[in-house]
């Protein structure tokens, strides 16, 4: 029988796209744009300071989570907090030379429109390195300041919730490299 071996071994995150659709989402939106630079993965709100269905409308602004959603916020849970992503994930040949995980991992500008997922399944790689590790049925909570694996830029990340608002539950979590403690998992949002 013959073996196979890869000459190109993953050992970190950052070669594999920070957010993907696992499980078809029930709501997903592309009609809000970014009010400052957002990078896919981000949990995202309505850029208003009341959260209102009317600051959530067509064109409106959405931006990123900055801190953690304190355990017990009115609106926790709710449909007003999404994950961004880009809208469009083809490789355009005529306009950049980047592969298609550069496409899907380039940051979403201010002004530009946003992909926000409300539900579903999604995999994702911003995730806070944890040497104690994840596992199905984890309980994650968003860190606006929390820290990312090396190979990604930005800041803010999923974590184990602890006493913060539970925004989203592990799924399946596999990790990447046990040194770094890099992790790529699926989670189900609380919507």
């Amino acid at each position: 029988m013959a073996t196979y071996t890869s000459k190109n071994k993953l050992t970190g995150v950052g070669a594999l796209p920070r957010v993907q659709i696992v499980n078809p989402p029930i709501m997903i939106l592309s009609h809000n744009v970014a009010s400052g630079t957002i990078e896919p993965g981000d949990l995202v709100e309505p850029a208003g300071s009341g959260h209102t269905k009317a600051e959530f409308t067509v064109g409106g602004q959405v931006k990123k989570v900055a801190g953690t959603v304190a355990s017990g916020a009115a609106l926790a849970g709710s449909k007003f907090y999404s994950v961004a992503m880009r809208p469009v994930d083809v490789v355009n040949p005529d306009v950049q030379s980047f592969g298609p995980v550069d496409i899907v991992n380039q940051a979403v500008e201010d002004g530009d429109f946003v992909r926000q997922v409300f539900d579903g399944v999604l995999s994702t790689t911003v995730v806070t390195p944890d040497a104690g590790g994840y596992t199905s049925g984890d309980l994650l909570a968003w860190d606006g300041a929390g820290t990312r694996p090396a190979d990604l830029t930005g800041t803010g990340a999923w974590k184990a919730a602890g006493t913060d608002q539970p925004l989203a539950q592990v799924v399946a979590a596999r990790e990447i490299n046990s040194t770094t403690n890099e992790w790529l998992l699926d989670i189900r949002l609380m919507a």
